[in-house]
């Protein structure tokens, strides 16, 4: 299945790793492709908003507490 297809490629990669490099620590060889390690650092990092800057974080708070009354807060 996809899991046993991901499990081989992150084997193999280690393997390659460790050919190309056997004195370097295990902790730092590479297992993902670069593709994917590029997805998980920039991908699914790309959060950032427009937000209205002359604005206060505490203003940004009440506003969306104004909008979503019923929504419970995390801090």
């Amino acid at each position: 299945g996809r899991v046993c297809g991901y499990m081989q490629t992150a084997l193999k990669n280690l393997l390659i790793a460790l050919e190309q490099s056997p004195d370097t620590a295990l902790d730092s060889l590479p297992i993902l492709p670069a593709d994917e390690l590029e997805q998980l650092l920039l991908g699914f990092n790309d959060t950032a908003l427009d937000y209205p800057q002359q604005q206060t974080i505490h203003g940004l708070f009440e506003a969306q507490a104004e909008r979503t009354p019923d929504a419970l807060a995390v801090i």
